[in-house]
């Protein structure tokens, strides 16, 4: 039980940072939201390249 209970403790500790984070403080402008989204993109085409070549490696 006792390490229920530490993971209990950790996952409200986690989710207490999450609830005072969830608003950014900072006010951000239109180019930045784009580029942002644009890196997101990006590194999901990223990481879908590694998985290919992953699963293509396997193949041969």
């Amino acid at each position: 039980m006792k390490i229920r209970d530490m993971f209990t403790d950790l996952v409200s500790t986690v989710r207490q940072i999450n609830q005072e984070y969830a608003h950014p403080a900072l006010k951000t402008g239109k180019g930045v939201r784009i580029s942002l989204l644009i890196l997101r993109l990006y590194l999901i085409v990223l990481v879908g390249l590694l998985f290919v070549k992953f699963f293509m490696s396997l193949k041969s």
